[in-house]
């Protein structure tokens, strides 16, 4: 094939297309589409839930024609009026677009993504799909060992539960669950198939990750309320996705050290941590926007001739083609690790980002490293999220020496790391996941009750 499309290369290099502006609600949606297979029309859930559009409400989403509809097919009762139908809407906006991913979809709009924040499968829709299908070759790597077919029933286990609150709110603009269709899964003739072999390749690669996330949801069944399980583990899957990037860019790369994620906990700009975690997240941003080359000239596309090609635009005056172009893969990563909560600050405008951990998602990240009610000592755990998720930030007493060796020079173990040690412990102590029984000893657990 001497013209492969776009999408055929991403199958050969990831497995699935590296969306820019990637949410970790896009990858739920995927996921959960490739879990369940099934896929629900929630066209009066969108016309309730869409309030606003640059090109103005039209036909059905104007308030008066949505007004008589709802009252036509008894959705909402004959007392509402137009000023309660608007405080409706703005409620059912609040309940299923926490992500801000909620768009109109139906005519006389053309459909662009629309995912709906998930309590369960009753909110899975398919219009465009803006996770690039990243959900399903997740979900297909899982089924490959016994910890990931553990995750997929956890998953399907509880995206099928209909007891959330907020579900029961928007009930009546919900499809009857019979109303249900089939998920028209078109992923191999986008990009290809996707043999056992690669998937137990990969599997391989990411065994410690699936692990992890397999321990977060045993510890997930325990206490966590329903919407918090679903929150919870598509942030871990995120983290995952995170992982294998940097590990995929790494070998293509042909970087034998394991990517180190430096994290700042001091909340101080202008010190030499924030400059080297800012200097962290830059150089997997190269490590990434490189990988495509460096899996081209290890044979990866040997199938296509010419396949970066593809990338290339053409000069306007000239008309010949430009060099490959592949900034598409470094803003995947960085709207990726910025939403997952690994990166800051969140505002888009700010294009210099440092890693730093937002809580809900330390806290997950170390509910996927403890088992049950362990209390581990904070170098043990440190030990952990840097082995399993690539964490650093000071806990471990060979963090010094690693990251000078991953060209982290500069920091001082007394004046940085402890400093930055000590920040992450008050962090820690404040979210109720460790106490300082006496000095230097910090004990950690999932769960305050498990502290002494």
């Amino acid at each position: 094939m001497s013209n492969p499309t776009k999408q055929l290369i991403h199958g050969q290099a990831l497995g699935f297309e590296p969306m820019t502006r990637f949410k970790p609600v896009h990858l739920a949606t995927g996921f959960f589409l490739a879990i369940t297979g099934r896929r629900y029309r929630l066209e009066w859930l969108n016309k309730t839930a869409v309030t606003t559009n640059k090109d103005g409400l039209k036909k059905d989403y104007v308030p008066e024609n949505l007004l008589d509809i709802l009252r036509t097919d008894q959705k909402v009762s004959s007392r509402i009026d137009l000023p309660k139908l608007a405080a409706l809407r703005q409620q059912v906006n609040a309940a299923v677009d926490n992500d801000a991913a909620v768009f109109a979809a139906f005519p006389p709009y053309s459909q662009f993504g629309n995912d709906y924040t998930l309590t369960s499968a009753r909110f899975l829709t398919d219009h465009k799909r803006l996770d690039g299908f990243a959900g399903y070759f997740v979900a297909r790597v899982l089924e490959r060992n016994e910890d990931g077919r553990a995750v997929r029933e956890f998953s399907g286990r509880w995206i099928s539960q209909s007891t959330d609150p907020l579900e029961r709110f928007v009930t009546p603009l919900l499809d009857q669950t019979g109303d249900a269709d089939d998920w028209n899964n078109n992923y191999e003739a986008k990009f290809g198939d996707l043999t056992d072999a690669r998937l137990d390749t990969i599997s391989a690669l990411m065994k410690p990750q699936t692990a992890a996330v397999a321990q977060l949801c045993r510890n997930l069944d325990a206490t966590t309320p329903h919407h918090s399980r679903l929150r919870s583990l598509i942030l871990a899957l995120s983290c995952w996705l995170i992982a294998y990037l940097l590990r995929e860019s790494a070998t293509a790369s042909d970087q034998t050290q394991r990517p180190l994620l430096f994290m700042d906990f001091l909340g101080q700009p202008g010190t030499r941590c924030r400059s080297q975690s800012r200097a962290s997240f830059a150089r997997h941003r190269e490590l990434i926007f490189r990988s495509y080359e460096g899996m081209n000239s290890s044979g990866r596309f040997k199938d296509y001739a010419n396949a970066l090609s593809c990338f290339c635009g053409r000069d306007k005056r000239s008309g010949e083609l430009k060099p490959p172009e592949f900034k598409f893969l470094e803003e995947h990563f960085w709207h990726l690790a910025v939403r997952v909560g690994l990166a800051q600050p969140r505002a888009a405008q700010v294009r210099q980002k440092h890693y730093e951990c937002q809580p809900d998602t330390l806290r997950m990240l170390i509910s996927s490293v403890l088992i049950g009610d362990e209390l581990l000592p904070l170098p043990q755990l440190a030990e952990r999220l840097k082995e399993i998720w690539g964490l650093c930030f000071g806990g471990c007493v060979d963090d010094h020496a690693e990251l000078q060796e991953a060209g982290h020079l500069g920091l001082d173990e007394d004046d940085d790391l402890r400093a930055n040690r000590q920040a992450v412990v008050r962090l820690l102590k404040t979210m109720d996941l460790a106490v300082e029984p006496s000095d230097g000893l910090v004990l950690c657990a999932i769960d305050n009750d498990l502290l002494p």
